[in-house]
């Protein structure tokens, strides 16, 4: 009785060839993008960037020194914290199964949330220009455009394949304007917008608004690009205020 229901959604379906977009997305994709139109799949793109960010969190807390990595978020953070208190922080060693595994979980329910959030802004942005875009539709734009980052992400579970276990996670991340250009100090007020801004993410913008063209049939670039850039405007836009009154 459930199957036709999996049918419908494409899943189980014999012509569809989700290796086949996954490579297309990076080398053509319009192609993939004009058949995510009427199919809007989007449990693939959003199944790999959750499980890829949840296995990257688990390896690394899985290797990492935690007493070292607790003292370096508290030294960072510019608190005040006596040498006593550094003390029992590295004797405490704190970490355990429960830590590596509510950490993994939170990563991943993080992402699932963001990706909501962006499929939920195109979905209005859909209605705001009169764009029939279901929240389905807004859900697989935001997780196709994405896929970009698998790229940055692949190279973080090889850096924590071989990592020691002093090494923050912010490190890994190679495609990170800090680890290309800046090479700030964890204590710098741009050092969170340096870390998490990636040399990536003008990809995925590119996608979003070519996904966008594609499915509201507009002639020109501008719109599209002001509706997949104003997300990251926002994230990233806050983050540098932030960065300012530091």
């Amino acid at each position: 009785m459930c199957l036709p229901n999996v049918l419908e959604l494409g899943v189980l379906r014999k012509d569809y060839a989700p290796l086949k977009d996954l490579i297309d997305i990076f080398l053509d994709p319009s192609s993939v993008l004009s058949r995510q139109r009427e199919e809007a799949r989007w449990w693939l793109p959003l199944m790999l960037l959750v499980v890829s960010a949840a296995a990257v969190t688990y390896l690394f807390l899985g290797k990492v020194d935690s007493a070292w990595l607790i003292e370096q978020q508290i030294l960072n953070s510019g608190e005040d914290v006596s040498e006593q208190q550094l003390a029992a922080i590295r004797g405490a060693s704190p970490g355990g199964s429960f830590v590596i595994w509510s950490s993994t979980i939170g990563s991943a329910i993080m992402v699932a949330t963001v990706m909501a959030l962006f499929g939920g802004f195109f979905m209005l942005a859909g209605k705001f220009s009169k764009t029939d875009f279901t929240f389905k539709h807004g859900l697989t734009l935001a997780s196709w455009s994405q896929m970009p980052t698998l790229i940055n992400t692949l190279l973080m579970l090889i850096g924590v394949l071989s990592m020691s276990p002093q090494t923050s996670l912010e490190s890994l991340s190679l495609t990170s304007l800090n680890a290309l250009f800046l090479d700030l100090p964890a204590d710098d007020p741009w050092y969170s917008f340096a870390t998490t801004f990636s040399v990536l993410v003008p990809w995925t913008i590119v996608l979003a608004a070519l996904g966008w063209k594609l499915w509201s049939g507009a002639t020109r670039w501008t719109a599209p690009l002001l509706i997949a850039t104003l997300p990251h405007f926002i994230i990233y836009g806050a983050m540098a205020i932030w960065a300012m009154t530091r």
